[in-house]
Protein backbone atom coordinates (compact mmCIF):
# COMPACT_ATOMS: atom_id res chain seq x y z
CA UNK A 1 0.00 0.00 0.00
CA UNK A 2 1.43 3.35 -1.05
CA UNK A 3 2.05 6.05 1.53
CA UNK A 4 0.08 9.20 0.77
CA UNK A 5 1.89 12.40 -0.08
CA UNK A 6 0.81 15.87 1.03
CA UNK A 7 1.82 17.75 -2.08
CA UNK A 8 4.84 19.76 -0.95
CA UNK A 9 6.43 19.05 -4.32
CA UNK A 10 5.67 17.30 -7.61
CA UNK A 11 7.35 14.70 -9.77
CA UNK A 12 7.99 17.45 -12.34
CA UNK A 13 9.78 19.63 -9.80
CA UNK A 14 11.99 16.75 -8.67
CA UNK A 15 12.81 15.91 -12.29
CA UNK A 16 13.78 19.56 -12.79
CA UNK A 17 16.15 19.27 -9.80
CA UNK A 18 17.67 16.15 -11.34
CA UNK A 19 17.78 17.57 -14.86
CA UNK A 20 16.29 14.40 -16.31
CA UNK A 21 13.06 12.48 -16.86
CA UNK A 22 12.51 9.54 -14.54
CA UNK A 23 11.31 6.12 -15.65
CA UNK A 24 7.89 4.84 -14.56
CA UNK A 25 9.52 2.62 -11.91
CA UNK A 26 11.59 5.54 -10.60
CA UNK A 27 8.48 7.76 -10.41
CA UNK A 28 6.68 5.06 -8.40
CA UNK A 29 9.62 4.82 -5.99
CA UNK A 30 9.73 8.62 -5.70
CA UNK A 31 6.02 8.90 -4.90
CA UNK A 32 5.83 5.90 -2.56
CA UNK A 33 9.09 6.18 -0.66
CA UNK A 34 11.04 9.41 -1.18
CA UNK A 35 8.29 12.09 -1.18
CA UNK A 36 6.51 10.93 2.01
CA UNK A 37 9.83 10.61 3.85
CA UNK A 38 11.00 14.04 2.63
CA UNK A 39 7.72 15.69 3.70
CA UNK A 40 7.90 14.06 7.14
CA UNK A 41 11.52 15.21 7.53
CA UNK A 42 10.63 18.78 6.49
CA UNK A 43 7.74 18.81 9.01
CA UNK A 44 9.94 17.50 11.82
CA UNK A 45 12.82 19.85 11.01
CA UNK A 46 10.60 22.92 10.61
CA UNK A 47 8.50 22.09 13.66
CA UNK A 48 5.16 22.23 11.85
CA UNK A 49 3.13 20.55 9.15
CA UNK A 50 1.72 22.39 6.15
CA UNK A 51 -1.60 21.76 4.42
CA UNK A 52 -3.26 20.69 7.67
CA UNK A 53 -6.89 21.29 8.68
CA UNK A 54 -8.29 22.63 11.95
CA UNK A 55 -6.14 22.06 15.03
CA UNK A 56 -8.31 20.82 17.92
CA UNK A 57 -7.58 21.12 21.65
CA UNK A 58 -3.96 22.25 21.44
CA UNK A 59 -2.74 22.71 25.01
CA UNK A 60 -1.50 26.26 25.57
CA UNK A 61 1.74 26.93 27.41
CA UNK A 62 1.43 30.45 28.72
CA UNK A 63 4.30 32.92 29.05
CA UNK A 64 4.46 35.73 31.62
CA UNK A 65 2.01 38.57 30.94
CA UNK A 66 -0.51 36.29 29.22
CA UNK A 67 1.12 35.52 25.88
CA UNK A 68 1.44 32.19 24.08
CA UNK A 69 2.15 31.02 20.55
CA UNK A 70 0.04 28.50 18.67
CA UNK A 71 2.28 25.78 17.26
CA UNK A 72 1.02 25.83 13.66
CA UNK A 73 1.23 29.30 12.10
CA UNK A 74 0.27 31.42 10.20
CA UNK A 75 -3.20 31.30 11.74
CA UNK A 76 -6.37 32.07 9.78
CA UNK A 77 -8.75 32.08 12.75
CA UNK A 78 -9.19 30.96 16.36
CA UNK A 79 -12.42 29.02 16.76
CA UNK A 80 -12.34 28.81 20.55
CA UNK A 81 -10.31 28.74 23.75
CA UNK A 82 -11.31 26.50 26.67
CA UNK A 83 -9.98 26.09 30.17
CA UNK A 84 -10.67 25.28 33.76
CA UNK A 85 -9.87 27.45 36.75
CA UNK A 86 -7.50 26.57 39.58
CA UNK A 87 -9.30 24.23 41.97
CA UNK A 88 -11.65 22.93 39.28
CA UNK A 89 -11.59 19.54 37.57
CA UNK A 90 -11.30 18.45 33.95
CA UNK A 91 -15.08 18.01 33.80
CA UNK A 92 -15.52 21.73 34.54
CA UNK A 93 -13.71 22.92 31.40
CA UNK A 94 -15.50 25.87 29.84
CA UNK A 95 -15.42 27.90 26.65
CA UNK A 96 -13.94 31.35 27.21
CA UNK A 97 -15.91 34.30 25.80
CA UNK A 98 -14.17 35.77 22.71
CA UNK A 99 -13.42 39.00 24.59
CA UNK A 100 -11.21 37.01 27.00
CA UNK A 101 -8.54 36.37 24.37
CA UNK A 102 -7.11 37.91 21.19
CA UNK A 103 -5.03 36.72 18.25
CA UNK A 104 -2.29 39.37 18.33
CA UNK A 105 -0.22 38.20 15.36
CA UNK A 106 -1.64 35.77 12.81
CA UNK A 107 1.75 35.26 11.12
CA UNK A 108 3.51 33.97 14.25
CA UNK A 109 0.36 32.63 15.92
CA UNK A 110 0.74 34.86 18.99
CA UNK A 111 -2.30 34.66 21.26
CA UNK A 112 -3.02 36.95 24.23
CA UNK A 113 -5.07 35.80 27.22
CA UNK A 114 -4.86 38.49 29.94
CA UNK A 115 -6.64 36.34 32.56
CA UNK A 116 -4.36 33.31 31.97
CA UNK A 117 -3.16 33.22 35.61
CA UNK A 118 -6.69 32.28 36.75
CA UNK A 119 -6.60 29.05 34.75
CA UNK A 120 -4.97 25.74 35.60
CA UNK A 121 -5.35 24.57 32.00
CA UNK A 122 -6.03 26.24 28.64
CA UNK A 123 -6.49 24.80 25.15
CA UNK A 124 -7.38 26.23 21.74
CA UNK A 125 -9.08 25.19 18.51
CA UNK A 126 -7.84 27.11 15.50
CA UNK A 127 -7.37 27.01 11.74
CA UNK A 128 -3.83 27.41 10.39
CA UNK A 129 -3.12 28.67 6.88
CA UNK A 130 -2.96 25.53 4.70
CA UNK A 131 -0.82 27.15 1.99
CA UNK A 132 2.52 25.42 1.41
CA UNK A 133 5.14 28.23 1.17
CA UNK A 134 7.29 28.28 -1.97
CA UNK A 135 10.42 27.85 0.18
CA UNK A 136 9.02 24.61 1.64
CA UNK A 137 8.16 23.33 -1.83
CA UNK A 138 11.67 24.10 -3.06
CA UNK A 139 13.31 22.54 0.03
CA UNK A 140 11.27 19.36 -0.48
CA UNK A 141 12.12 19.26 -4.20
CA UNK A 142 15.84 19.61 -3.49
CA UNK A 143 15.68 16.94 -0.78
CA UNK A 144 13.79 14.50 -3.03
CA UNK A 145 16.19 15.13 -5.92
CA UNK A 146 19.15 14.64 -3.60
CA UNK A 147 17.99 11.18 -2.56
CA UNK A 148 16.70 10.17 -6.00
CA UNK A 149 20.23 10.56 -7.40
CA UNK A 150 21.14 7.32 -5.62
CA UNK A 151 18.31 5.59 -7.53
CA UNK A 152 19.21 7.16 -10.87
CA UNK A 153 22.97 6.46 -10.55
CA UNK A 154 23.45 3.94 -7.73
CA UNK A 155 26.82 2.84 -9.05
CA UNK A 156 28.50 6.27 -8.89
CA UNK A 157 26.36 8.67 -6.85
CA UNK A 158 28.44 8.67 -3.68
CA UNK A 159 31.75 8.14 -5.45
CA UNK A 160 33.91 11.28 -5.23
CA UNK A 161 37.33 9.96 -6.16
CA UNK A 162 38.68 6.91 -7.93
CA UNK A 163 42.20 6.05 -8.96
CA UNK A 164 43.84 2.84 -10.01
CA UNK A 165 47.36 1.74 -10.53
CA UNK A 166 49.29 -0.58 -8.32
CA UNK A 167 46.64 0.10 -5.67
CA UNK A 168 43.00 0.97 -6.16
CA UNK A 169 41.72 3.93 -4.14
CA UNK A 170 37.99 4.73 -3.90
CA UNK A 171 36.57 7.60 -1.89
CA UNK A 172 32.88 8.16 -1.10
CA UNK A 173 31.26 11.34 0.16
CA UNK A 174 29.24 11.53 3.34
CA UNK A 175 25.47 11.54 3.28
CA UNK A 176 24.50 14.99 4.56
CA UNK A 177 21.45 17.15 3.92
CA UNK A 178 22.41 20.23 1.86
CA UNK A 179 22.57 23.39 3.99
CA UNK A 180 20.27 25.18 1.54
CA UNK A 181 17.42 22.83 2.55
CA UNK A 182 17.78 23.92 6.21
CA UNK A 183 17.98 27.58 5.15
CA UNK A 184 14.80 27.33 3.05
CA UNK A 185 12.86 25.71 5.90
CA UNK A 186 14.03 28.46 8.28
CA UNK A 187 13.13 31.18 5.78
CA UNK A 188 9.59 29.77 5.49
CA UNK A 189 9.13 30.32 9.23
CA UNK A 190 10.34 33.92 8.92
CA UNK A 191 13.48 33.39 10.98
CA UNK A 192 15.91 34.04 8.12
CA UNK A 193 16.04 37.31 6.24
CA UNK A 194 16.79 37.63 2.58
CA UNK A 195 15.95 35.32 -0.30
CA UNK A 196 17.32 32.98 -2.88
CA UNK A 197 17.71 33.31 -6.59
CA UNK A 198 17.47 29.89 -8.18
CA UNK A 199 18.88 29.73 -11.71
Amino acid sequence: MATSIKGYTTVENVQAQLGRTLTAAQVTYLEESIMPAAEAWVDATGGRAYGEGVVVAEQLTMQPAGYTWLSTAPVVSVEGVRGWLWGQTVEQIQLLPPEYYALIDDVSGQLYIPSYANYAYLEADYTPDSTVPAAIGLATSILCGYYMRTVVHPETEWLTDYSSGQDIRIKFRELTIPQMVYDLIESASGSVSGGYVIA
